[in-house]
């Protein structure tokens, strides 16, 4: 072995060349020679698939689908095979309107054109109106002295008639509460709460005593009044009848909407028993009673009572129309009442899936009214030829159609396979697709591995190609959930053992938010955001003044420790 002095000389390989990615221009492959048990009709790539659906092939024989993901022949040919045989998109012509399409508009008395400026009292005081508040004053009193005969209770405090100033300031308190977010029992405790008009606590205005009588004794229909309907069905809600026909009539007077409405659920809390409440475990509001609302951007403008367990209340329809399920004699029922009150003017109505049928748009279209709802594979009316089930795997943004009656089908490929139905929409060429902004889709999804290789590695959002169909749906089917939304703010609901109580906190409310929208769209509002949880202390204010006699001193201090200091949510609902 030689002995060498001094360093050592190594050797090394030289560094690998780097790989260079070269773009490609689009090439079709040739599938026929990957497999050729697939029938023709599984290997289309024509119109039903968007851009990101093109293949790409190297000279390596690898094949590269979307931006950067790579399949292999295998992977290329165990995906074929699972394709369905579904149709092409075919050329569908839109319901057109008899008239442009329209903003909705206040309607308000001419008497408010003379005024100066007009404030939220005003506006709440359409639709609970000081005729009302007369006959809850009668109804009041005389079921408190019915009430107070029983010979069990002639040991009870002695009942003092109630007023129309006693409502005034039992309503200002109620919606105080759900503003400051204090429950009754806490709301008259020393140095707690002071109101907003002169900074004195409740006691001032209204005592507690006093405020539980109120409540105990409230009472909106007469006594008298029938419980089942004509056709000896139970009545459920006779006993708030009086202000839901009122708070109807009013809600469609004041207010046209816009083109674009929905229909949806509106779910009432009630836990008690009872045997009209229903049970949604999937909903925000998992159990009570369940209206069937149409409103527009957060303003109720028609509801109904729903089916329930003993019958609920049923809609009158032609012999023609028993063909629809109950709730799409439901849908038909609320167009119907917008249709007639509003000939001259065009609507499209959205709904969710539990209430789209190929049957009900087909004839909303006769009546002229467009109609766009997610819907179900298994309801009626469901071309055959798109039933792929839930777990369908399909490359992203796959579409077919198919066309039945005037109302057009749509399977659409996201994250999972999405089915709408249609009558004012295409399903094919340059109008049928709109450029969005789309976020990275979960891994959990159906559809997540080809959902995924349209996104770079790292990248989280990205501006693809939807169908308009989906992208109007989503704009617009959000009317009812906006009411619920602002429903959950500043709730007045309270515990009850009453069981229509739910309703009366609900008809309250919709006559608040109600009149919030009217009031942001008033042309001297329009410039400024009015907040949510202002407009409402100004109601409060006002009802205050109404219902508190002129001899009432003021309060010189409000302690800053006491000043409201609750935030108001967010006002860029739309």
């Amino acid at each position: 072995m030689d002995n060498h002095s001094g360093p050592k000389c190594t050797f090394s390989q030289p560094p690998p060349r780097p790989t260079v990615v070269q773009h490609r221009p689009p090439i079709i492959p040739d599938v026929s020679s990957l497999t050729t048990e697939a029938p023709p009709a599984m290997l289309n790539l024509d119109d039903n698939y968007s851009s990101l659906d093109e293949a790409y092939i190297d000279p390596a024989g690898s094949i590269t689908a979307g931006h950067s993901a790579k399949w292999h022949k295998k992977t290329i040919k165990k995906s074929i095979q699972n394709w369905p045989d579904l149709p092409k998109l075919l050329t569908f012509d839109p319901l057109q309107p008899a008239v442009p399409p329209h903003k909705a508009w206040n309607r308000l008395p001419i008497s408010f054109s003379e005024l100066d400026a007009i404030t939220p009292i005003q506006i709440f005081t359409l639709f609970l109106t000081n005729s009302i508040m007369g006959q809850l004053v009668a109804n009041i009193n005389s079921y408190a002295q019915q009430q107070l005969l029983w010979p069990e209770k002639e040991q009870q405090r002695s009942w003092q008639p109630v007023t129309a100033q006693d409502l005034y300031l039992w309503r200002a308190i109620q919606i105080h509460m759900g503003l400051i977010g204090v429950p009754p029992e806490r709301y008259w405790m020393k140095d707690g709460v002071y109101l907003p008009k002169d900074g004195l606590p409740p006691a001032a205005y209204l005592g507690k005593t006093r405020f539980q009588e109120i409540r105990r004794f409230f009472h909106i229909s007469p006594s008298n009044s029938p419980t089942e309907t004509p056709g000896g069905l139970s009545c459920w809600h006779s006993k708030v009848d009086i202000l839901l026909e009122q708070l109807r009539f009013f809600l469609q007077q004041y207010r046209v909407p816009c083109s674009n409405v929905t229909i949806d659920e509106a779910m009432i809390l009630f836990t008690g028993r009872s045997i009209h409440i229903t049970k949604m475990p999937n909903k925000p509001i998992s159990q009570g009673y369940k209206f069937f609302c149409m409103a527009e951007k957060g303003y109720v403008w028609e509801f109904h009572p729903s089916l329930n367990a003993v019958g609920g209340d049923p809609v009158d329809v032609e012999s023609r129309l028993l063909q629809l399920t109950d709730t799409g004699k439901m849908v038909h029922h609320l167009t119907r009442c917008l249709h007639q009150r509003h000939r001259k003017l065009s609507f499209n109505v959205y709904m969710v899936n539990f209430f789209t049928t190929q049957p009900l748009l087909a004839e909303l279209c006769r009546m002229g009214i467009g109609a766009c709802g997610t819907c179900r594979q298994q309801f009626r009316g469901f071309p055959k030829e798109l039933k792929v089930g839930k777990n369908a795997k399909l490359p992203y943004h796959f579409r077919s159609g198919a066309v039945k009656d005037g109302v057009a089908t749509l399977l659409w490929m996201d994250s999972s396979p999405v089915t709408m139905m249609s009558t004012i929409h295409p399903l094919s060429g340059e109008d049928s697709l709109v450029l969005r902004m789309r976020k990275y889709p979960g891994n959990k999804s159906t559809n997540a591995s080809e959902a995924n290789s349209t996104f770079l590695p790292g990248e989280r959002q990205k501006e693809l190609d939807i169908p308009v169909i989906v992208d109007a749906y989503n704009q617009h089917k959000v009317g009812v959930d906006v009411a619920d939304q602002y429903r959950t703010y500043f709730d007045t609901q309270l515990i009850s053992r009453r069981n229509w109580y739910p309703l009366f906190y609900w008809i309250l409310e919709t006559a608040l938010i109600n009149s919030l929208i009217i009031y942001r769209d008033l042309p001297a509002n329009k410039e400024h955001t009015v907040d949510h949880f202002d407009f409402r202390l100004s109601i409060v204010h006002d009802l205050l003044q109404a219902g508190s006699p002129s001899t009432m001193k003021s309060s010189s201090h409000i302690p800053a420790s006491q000043k409201i200091t609750r935030s108001a949510p967010p006002h860029n609902l739309p």
